[in-house]
């Protein structure tokens, strides 16, 4: 009796993919496609485009094909949505989370996950929250000791970092429109905001002269004088759930110390 293998693999893809564009020729975009084979066990995957590719501004469709040693094939195809970094359009996301991407240390640059929040901490539990999808950025995130810190702190120092984010290699001044970054300080129990400030490196923009100010506690730009100067305070200080954090729209080093 002769048995004939007619059943093609089963084909797993992934769902239709958005996500925004990284550059001004789209993004690349990676995605994982297999198939299992009835009598061959795992198969190889043809998809075209294949992951890895660079996905143009719009929507592309992606054609994934598998067929076992006895030439029974199974297709399948999904999109692939990849919107300008100036749409108005929401994109589609993952339900809210935060990705920790740890540990940094000093100097190393980390990729934020494309498409999610992320989180960066350091190894000792501060950490920065990006608060929107950033694809293709990168960050810096530094822990800070009283000596290794610039000028003269008033009060007493309890930590610091420095935040860095950069884009196709270059730092910023600003995180893009509509996002921000929240920088979390772990906190002794029973802390109280009006105990502490935090205090920020200003580097005026123009000559690059520095200085430490105190950030205000609500929100606001952070030189209200200066038209010119786009930074702002989203949320003034506040200690919740033993962090004591502040949401900013601008990297730079940030100490909280004690009045």
């Amino acid at each position: 009796m002769t048995v004939q293998d007619t059943t093609a693999p089963v084909l797993t893809i992934p769902a239709n993919i958005t996500i925004l564009a990284t550059g001004a020729f789209g993004a690349v975009v990676n995605f994982t496609a297999s198939a299992n084979d009835l009598v061959d066990g795992d198969v190889p995957v043809n998809c075209i485009p294949a992951s890895g590719s660079t996905f143009g501004i719009g929507t592309s469709t992606v054609n994934c094909t598998a067929a076992d040693a006895n030439e029974n094939i199974n297709s399948g195809s999904f999109s692939v949505t990849v919107q300008p970094q100036s749409s108005t359009v929401t994109p589609v996301l993952p339900a809210p989370q935060l990705t920790s991407l740890i540990p940094v240390t000093g100097g190393q640059l980390v990729n934020l996950i494309c498409g999610t929040w992320s989180t960066v901490r350091t190894p000792y539990g501060m950490k920065a929250e990006f608060l929107s999808i950033l694809c293709g950025y990168q960050v810096s995130f530094t822990e800070e000791q009283a000596g290794t810190l610039p000028g003269t702190i008033t009060g007493t120092f309890t930590s610091g970092v420095t935040l860095q984010i950069l884009f196709n290699g270059s730092p910023l001044k600003l995180v893009p429109e509509n996002a921000s970054v929240r920088i979390s300080f772990p906190m002794p129990k029973n802390s109280h905001a009006q105990d502490y400030t935090v205090l920020y490196w200003n580097v005026d923009l123009n000559t690059g002269a520095g200085g430490w100010m105190e950030l205000p506690l609500t929100a606001g730009k952070l030189n209200p004088d200066n038209n010119q100067d786009a930074r702002q305070i989203l949320s003034g200080l506040q200690i919740v759930d033993g962090f004591a954090r502040i949401t900013v729209n601008f990297p730079g080093t940030f100490v909280i110390v004690k009045k």
